[in-house]
């Protein structure tokens, strides 16, 4: 008895399928990665159209004054290059 030619998968048919579990694989990846960045980015102070207080001014909230005399708290918005990061944000009014 011969084998007929189109029994079970073909071997293209299986390199096909690991070359696109690959590139999805890949694909998410690349998503993952930028979508962690962008959430990062979109929480920060500057992002709010906000600035930071000064490093000398810590995370006092009474230290927002001039063009920008609204606190607002946003956790670790702002890095500071102090050993504690300022949680207050200045928004403009």
């Amino acid at each position: 008895m011969k084998g007929k030619k189109g029994d079970g998968l073909s071997f293209n048919m299986i390199v096909m399928a690991a070359i696109a579990l690959v590139v999805l694989v890949v694909i998410i990846s690349i998503f993952a990665n930028t979508s962690g960045k962008t959430a990062e980015n979109l929480n920060s102070c500057e992002a709010k159209g906000g600035v930071c207080p000064k490093d000398d001014q810590g995370s006092d909230p009474s230290k927002c004054d001039g063009n920008y005399p609204i606190p607002f708290y946003l956790k670790d918005a702002c890095k500071s290059t102090t050993a504690t990061a300022s949680n207050w944000c200045c928004l403009k009014t």
